[in-house]
């Protein structure tokens, strides 16, 4: 059995530097719509099932994550799903929960 701990950070982001970030013109970043859900889906899934290291782990990590994209998708005031694109193509995303009682508030 493979032990997996998580890890809890936080932080003061007040007090930290606000960095200006340029990101080249053929990125950009935006919130994903609900039409792009399926897209979204399947980029977080293939970016776990890519990597290795999550071994026989990995269908807990899938759980949590169906799990937070559907609370993403369906709730009355749903967290802001990030999408990172080149171009159209959508190649990162993240969701963000802005509750401050939210127990996790970035999902990759």
């Amino acid at each position: 059995m493979k032990l997996v701990q998580w890890v809890r950070f936080s932080w003061d982001l007040d007090k930290l530097p606000r960095p200006e970030i340029v990101l080249p013109d053929h990125y950009h970043f935006a919130t994903a719509q609900p039409s792009e859900e399926k897209d979204l889906r399947a980029l977080i899934t293939r970016s776990f099932a890519h990597d290795s290291s999550w071994g026989e782990a990995i269908h807990e990590v899938n759980a949590m994550l169906e799990g937070w994209l559907d609370h993403a998708f369906e709730t009355e005031k749903p967290e802001l799903c990030l999408a990172l694109r080149h171009g159209t193509r959508m190649i990162g995303a993240a969701i963000l929960n802005p509750d401050p009682a939210a127990e996790d508030h970035l999902v990759p």
